[in-house]
């Protein structure tokens, strides 16, 4: 599986210029293009599982608690602010 600098963000919990950095280094490192599960568990010592196993517990937590629904305003709503 290829990672994407979002994925690296999320899984090595860092901001997206150091996840970019570290993209980097292991792609500089690695002589590749990108950045897989493998590259990543060699670069931080630990076993391909481990990554795999943590990406599938992140993957089953519910979105829904994340997403923010923005509140539609109606013509109505504006004129009772106005009062």
């Amino acid at each position: 599986m290829i990672l994407s600098t979002k994925h690296l963000e999320i899984l090595m919990g860092c901001s997206q210029k150091t996840a970019q950095r570290r993209a980097k280094e292991i792609r500089d490192h690695y002589g590749i293009k990108h950045v897989t599960v493998y590259h990543l568990a060699e670069y931080l010592g630990i076993s391909p599982n481990h990554v795999a196993s943590y990406w599938e517990y992140e993957a089953s937590k519910p979105i829904a608690g994340k997403m923010v629904f923005p509140q539609l305003k109606t013509k109505k709503d504006k004129l009772g602010k106005q009062k």
